[in-house]
């Protein structure tokens, strides 16, 4: 066994160094610290990092046109299946592209070309036997819902039987 009381004795745990701890040095100590872990251009990286934090004004770059919104889609379940619904005009199916994992649907040039939308699939699907078809402006894709009935056991050591 690891010897624990020897670290938390009596004597280790005296405040009498606390006393002598000025503030401002440990305040200094704390910012240099910063200053070496966390790189200068932090925010640029994570701007969403913190809500509260004070914003750098944006840079100057060149203007881009807002981001087009989103696509809405219905997506509902059944016993058996998962569904999407879309409404898009028809020349939209020309350029159209649709990818799926088990847990996500990925729409590609919809509403312009490049844009792409990610959808959370609220089952697991099989990744065969999705099926699309378009009608009076709705695309419906209808994917093949899959029970996850892998379940798997943790061994868990009894510690009395393992110690000496």
């Amino acid at each position: 066994m690891f010897p624990w009381n020897w670290f938390f004795t009596n004597e280790n745990l005296s405040n009498d160094w606390m006393k002598q701890l000025n503030p401002a040095d440990v305040e200094q100590f704390i910012q240099e610290m910063m200053k070496k872990t966390i790189p200068p251009n932090w925010h640029q990286t994570h701007p969403f990092s913190s809500q509260f934090e004070k914003q750098d004004p944006p840079s100057p770059e060149k203007e881009t046109s807002p981001p087009s919104p989103p696509i809405p889609i219905e997506v509902f379940e059944t016993f058996d299946y998962v569904f999407l619904r879309l409404r898009l005009k028809e020349e939209w199916l020309q350029h159209l592209k649709i990818h799926h994992t088990s847990q996500k649907a990925i729409i590609y040039n919809v509403p312009e070309m490049g844009e792409r939308q990610e959808i959370v699939l609220p089952a697991l699907v099989k990744r065969k036997g999705a099926k699309a078809e378009f009608q009076d402006g709705i695309l419906e894709i209808c994917f093949l819902r899959m029970e996850d009935w892998q379940i798997s056991e943790i061994h868990l050591p009894n510690n009395k039987e393992e110690s000496p």
